[in-house]
């Protein structure tokens, strides 16, 4: 009998299954995804408008850690769901489009929404202390300090460039520009001053902070970083092969950018050298990043969102 126990179990081994390589995963397909927002227990999707589908924004909620999603979007409002964010419980939408546009508020998880702002189109949304900002065309912000039931003006001054990020630094507030660079406010937007030195490329999409450090994304210019709160910039884009860069995202394992053709790239060195983090993904214009559950996540173009675990990017 010892040899047939032999066999048996040969047999078995032989069956088994290789482990698969860790790769991105795709969650939503056949739509852009070009915003993200979480909670401990969610995790929010917004769209681009599509084709067929003319009328109405759409937003994508997902509880468990992105492995499936729930369509919760509202049958008004803008198409295209630039800007999510989460403000003492609530979600708020900025939204632009061609019939249709404005911030609208959740305070159910999206399961309804409601308009509290519809006399711009949204470009991106930030939060700052309990203050919502949003991003406008023309240099322009508007504020809330009353959770998005009354919005304000507070520009950047005559730039006349579209705002479309913020990112928060310990006590100051950060808005990127395509095409006037970058503005620091440390009044919580009250006021604004550039903070362009060394930014060679003031087409600038993202904006991240990792390890003390500041990042700016640019269109055709790669990655910037400012160890000194926005006072000066340098290039860091040894590596990276793909120069416009629509997200960053920092976790423990590294800052993580989303670039348009070239998928997402890797740095574990504050960005002096770049690699190439794109098994399994297809989905290679990336324009928007989050992290969320211990997975990186990832909204495309055309694609919908593809997630992999964090842990993978140890050996990248």
């Amino acid at each position: 009998m010892k040899p047939q126990f032999v066999l048996i179990s040969s047999l078995i081994l032989s069956f088994c299954p290789p482990i698969a390589p860790a790769q991105w995963v795709q969650t939503i397909d056949s739509t852009t995804v070009i915003s993200f927002a979480t909670t401990v227990t969610h995790i929010y999707a917004g769209t681009y408008e599509e084709p067929t589908r003319l009328f109405g924004f759409t937003v994508f909620s997902s509880t468990t850690a992105g492995s499936s999603w729930m369509n919760v979007g509202s049958p008004v409002g803008g198409t295209n769901v630039a800007g999510l964010v989460i403000n003492e419980g609530n979600i708020f939408a900025g939204t632009n489009g061609q019939w249709f546009w404005g911030i609208y508020r959740s305070t159910n998880n999206g399961t309804s929404w409601k308009a509290t702002w519809t006399d711009r189109q949204v470009l991106s949304l930030g939060v700052k202390g309990g203050r919502l900002f949003a991003g406008l065309c023309c240099g322009d912000v508007a504020l809330s300090t009353d959770n998005g039931t009354s919005w304000t003006p507070a520009h950047l001054g005559e730039t006349g460039a579209t705002v479309v990020a913020f990112v928060v630094k310990d006590t100051a507030l950060f808005a990127a520009t395509d095409g006037s660079g970058v503005f620091l406010s440390t009044n919580d937007g009250m006021s604004w001053t550039a903070a362009n030195d060394g930014l060679a490329n003031t087409r600038v999409l993202s904006l991240g902070v990792a390890d003390e450090n500041l990042f700016a994304g640019t269109f055709g210019g790669g990655v910037f970083i400012s160890t000194n709160n926005g006072t000066s910039w340098t290039a860091v884009n040894n590596g990276l092969t793909h120069l416009s860069v629509y997200a960053i995202v920092a976790r423990d394992t590294g800052l993580f950018a989303g670039t348009g053709g070239g998928g997402v790239f890797l740095s574990t060195n504050n960005g002096a050298n770049w690699a190439s983090a794109n098994e399994g993904l297809t989905g290679m214009n990336v324009m928007t990043l989050t992290v969320h559950d211990n997975f990186v996540f990832a909204g495309t173009l055309s694609q919908g969102v593809w997630r992999r675990p964090l842990s993978d990017f140890v050996s990248v």
